[in-house]
């Protein structure tokens, strides 16, 4: 089976050290120890790749660049034609795995459309902790 591991949040470095980071790398796991193929498609890399992780295909998403709330609001937004390329370019899959992030709809969409199984991952109220730590503009999207 092969999944695409969707990361599209620029705040989770997949190979980063913060909790949210092991948690990719643990999903990344246990996928592969269940025989699948994972390929990740991510926004932010940050730190080396973890040894057992080396195999898995990466590919990087666009990230929104030093900017006002505004504009970054729209860069994320922007990501997901990058990412819904990817999907395309990079499949067929048998399966999106997508970690929430506030911008990014691209990879369910892309389940959807394609007729194959599409899990949202959860882990967070992310738009009330957007807006009391970083600013939201554009609420409702």
């Amino acid at each position: 089976m092969r999944i695409a591991y969707v990361c599209a949040d620029p705040g989770v470095p997949a190979f980063g050290r913060k909790g949210c980071s092991i948690h990719v790398q643990e999903v990344l796991r246990a996928l592969r120890a269940e025989g699948a193929t994972v390929e990740l498609l991510a926004a932010r890399l940050d730190d080396d790749c973890p040894a057992d992780l080396r195999d898995v295909a990466v590919h990087c998403l666009p990230r929104a660049g030093k900017a006002p709330l505004a504009a970054r609001e729209q860069q994320a937004l922007a990501a997901n034609s990058a990412l819904r390329e990817m999907l395309w370019r990079h499949g067929p899959w048998d399966a999106v795995y997508e970690r929430y992030s506030l911008w990014s709809f691209a990879g369910m969409e892309h389940a959807a459309e394609t007729g194959i199984p599409g899990l949202l991952e959860v882990n967070a109220p992310l738009i009330e902790e957007q807006t009391e730590h970083r600013g939201l503009l554009d609420r409702d999207g």
